[in-house]
Order: C-alpha cells, then sequence, then structure tokens
C-alpha cells in the first residue's frame, strides 16, 4: 500500500481537536493543498504531522473539516528528537538559499541559522522573503516524511552567532587554503558524545575575512573542509549536511 500523502500542522491547532470530536478546521491553503494539489476527496485518508514527533492519520469530512481517526493524546507513530542536533550557519548567497533549505531538511539537518558577514552580499532579508523559506520547510518536511521540522532562525551576523553559541555545542568553520584546517569526516568520529549540538558555518562566495578567522579560532572554532576542492556556498552547505546526517547514523 502507499503511504499516505502529509500535511504539516501547528501542534496547538492539533492539541485543540481534543474533546471536539477530533475535529480540525483547515485554513484555506491547507485545503487547497489537499483538494487541489493532492486531490483528495471527502472520506480519503491522509496523515497529519505536527512537526515535533508525531503523527496522526485523519480523513476529510468535507471540504475545510478534517478529523482524526484517532485522538489526540494516542498518535501512530511517536518520534525522539535526534541526538545531538545538527545545525548550519550559513552565510546566505544572492541565489540558491531556498535550495540550501529544501535539500538540508531532507537530508535530516535539525536547525538553520542564516548569516550575514562582512563579505555577504546579501545582509537583510524581508518578513515576506523569511515566510517563504517557512513555506519551503514546511513542504520539504511533508514531502521528507519528517516527523521533526528544522527549526529555521532569525537572521543575524556571523559574529552575533560566535557570542550566542551554546556552552555545549561544538562550533566548526568552513574553510579553505589554511594549514590548520581538518576534513570534516575525519573530525566527526572523534566528536565527544556530550555535545548536545555541531554546528559548520558557511561563509560567503567572497570567503571570511581575516578578522571573522580570528574571532572564530578566539571562540574556540574548529576550521574543516568538506574535500579537496573549492565550493560554492550553497554546495559546501549541502555537502557539510550529508557529512553530518551520515555521521549521526552510523554512530546512533
Amino acid at each position: 500500500m502507499a503511504e499516505l500523502r502529509r500535511l504539516l500542522v501547528h501542534h496547538d491547532r492539533i492539541e485543540h481537536t481534543y474533546g471536539k470530536d477530533n475535529l480540525l478546521q483547515l485554513t484555506s491553503k491547507e485545503n487547497h493543498y489537499l483538494s487541489r494539489v493532492l486531490r483528495l476527496k471527502r472520506g480519503d485518508k491522509f496523515h497529519i504531522i505536527d512537526g515535533v514527533g508525531h503523527l496522526w492519520t485523519s480523513h476529510i469530512v468535507e471540504d475545510n473539516i478534517v478529523k482524526l481517526i484517532t485522538n489526540f493524546h494516542t498518535p501512530e507513530q511517536i518520534s525522539e528528537q535526534p541526538y545531538p542536533k545538527l545545525c548550519l550557519a550559513v552565510a546566505v548567497p544572492k541565489h540558491g538559499f531556498e535550495d540550501v533549505i529544501r535539500m538540508s531538511c531532507e537530508i535530516g539537518i535539525d536547525t538553520l541559522q542564516p548569516i550575514f558577514s562582512e563579505r555577504s552580499l546579501v545582509r537583510n532579508i524581508s518578513s515576506h522573503r523569511f515566510s517563504r523559506w517557512q513555506t519551503i520547510l514546511n513542504e520539504a518536511v511533508e514531502q521528507s516524511e519528517r516527523l521533526w521540522k528544522p527549526s529555521l532562525k532569525e537572521m543575524t551576523s556571523i559574529s552575533n552567532w560566535l557570542n550566542s553559541s551554546g556552552t555545549n555545542s561544538l562550533a566548526t568553520f568552513g574553510t579553505t587554503r589554511l594549514d590548520e584546517v581538518s576534513h570534516l569526516e575525519k573530525l566527526l568520529p572523534n566528536v565527544s558524545k556530550t555535545y548536545d549540538e555541531i554546528w559548520v558555518a558557511i561563509g560567503p562566495e567572497g570567503g571570511w575575512t581575516s578578522l571573522e578567522l580570528a574571532l572564530a579560532k578566539q571562540k574556540h572554532c574548529l576550521y574543516v573542509q568538506f574535500g579537496e576542492t573549492i565550493l560554492r556556498t550553497s554546495t559546501a552547505a549541502i555537502s557539510a549536511c550529508q557529512l553530518l546526517c551520515s555521521w549521526r547514523r552510523t554512530n546512533s
């Protein structure tokens, strides 16, 4: 039997179905997605996920109403948050960041932090663009059949990100043409299992400045690279994501 299609709905809205005959009212966008994109009809089943590890089967009651087959407290699947969290801080390129969001989600990243640095061409984003990124992330969660939605942080500067790094996280800095640099795939097997988060920061197309590299070293970041060639920002981000997720699968 083919896997049922999925719809990501905020956890609080699903919780409100409890005591209301398990009925959930759809937004106009959700109704359009189910009826026009997926072409589901009254009585058809699909999965509802909340992005924080739970899945329910539901069916369409009428145009904008669906019903959970089991109630809120008895989801059909429950998944714990993967550990440690795998995180990417990426200097937003002029083109291609939407692909980074989609592909990193599909591969298995847990946190995405858009950043800007001294050589960044993109230094701020509109609320409309951020909303667009969230939509892409939701679609990638549904398509990839993940139960956990990655966290997408507000854009910040590289210095702010470095200064706000958690005390129990390992931060690495993607670099090129430096002597004191490790290949990420060789570094990861030696990483302590006590870290809650593993971060990789990816710089802009023009690279990090000497001041940014010095600040990263001052903050105890490790310099890493992802191969023998020079990669674009978007390519480096996906390469790092694949190495991180492969390492976690191997060691889980």
